[in-house]
């Protein structure tokens, strides 16, 4: 839409036209256009990485965090079960744990048997805080890539290279993820945000709700509101054609034009 059919949408006449539409005033709805233009383009991109991201997250990160978490519950019941049948062999005498072979052997010999070495073999305890911090560490990637998103939608987030930059600094994920992205600053800046977003909708609410229980016919009871024509003055379509402002018309003129309206009110004086 050019800038004359927008006036003419407005209700402006040929004549208004002749005014209003000028280089200057066609330039700067021009610049306002293109501003919007360029501030819904934004919009419609981060709206399109925020997609991305949460097709990802459905697609890739959820299912594989839940085949994780899977995979160790089974991991889990299959130890609990080996265990089970490996106490109820003992416990039938049928076998001999390996941790009583050893004392039995370091009771004879009065140390450990040759060739072993303890640091070899990883517990099962040691396996299941393994276990758990793993899967913790999942949660925690999965927390921080989704509120990054949420917080920084502008900003996509490189994951490998943070942890890598954690590990080098000796510093968690998160600890280094709020520190390079000033995440408390921008929670807090979210979080107002939002009140004032919902501030500002009570009161609109407010003012609707008023407005509607309160109809008036009195313009000076009215809630003023801006003008929706951004020029001054009378346009051509409201006065005469012939008519000129006061600093373009002569003395004469001036002159002229009161001795008219005295004329014009007491046609008495010209007899």
């Amino acid at each position: 839409m050019t800038y004359a059919e927008f006036l003419k949408s407005q209700g402006a006449s040929d004549d208004d036209l002749k005014v209003l539409d000028t280089p200057i005033a066609r330039k700067a709805w021009e610049a306002q256009l293109k501003a919007v233009n360029d501030a819904q383009a934004a919009a419609n991109a981060s709206k399109a990485k925020v997609d991305e991201y949460q097709k990802w997250y459905e697609e890739v990160a959820e299912p594989t965090a839940q085949r994780y978490m899977q995979e160790r519950d089974i991991e889990k019941s299959n130890r609990a079960a080996v265990e089970a049948q490996l106490k109820s062999l003992q416990e039938s005498g049928l076998i001999k744990m390996a941790n009583q072979e050893e004392e039995e052997q370091n009771k004879n010999k009065g140390g450990n048997p040759p060739n072993f070495d303890p640091n070899k073999y990883v517990t099962l305890d040691t396996l299941t805080q393994v276990a758990d911090r793993e899967g913790d560490a999942i949660a925690i990637a999965q927390d921080i890539a989704f509120e990054h998103a949420r917080l920084f939608p502008e900003k996509p987030l490189n994951f490998r290279q943070l942890r890598k930059d954690a590990v080098a600094q000796k510093k968690s994920v998160e600890a280094l993820w709020m520190e390079q992205f000033g995440v408390t600053a921008a929670r807090e800046a979210r979080a107002k945000s939002q009140q004032e977003a919902h501030e500002k909708k009570i009161a609109e609410d407010a003012v609707n709700e008023y407005k509607k229980s309160h109809a008036t016919s009195n313009p000076n009871l009215l809630i003023p509101s801006p003008s929706s024509n951004p020029f001054t003055g009378r346009l051509p379509s409201q006065v005469e054609k012939d008519t000129k402002p006061p600093w373009q018309r002569s003395d004469a003129d001036l002159q002229n034009s009161r001795v008219n309206k005295v004329l014009s009110k007491h046609p008495e004086l010209l007899q």
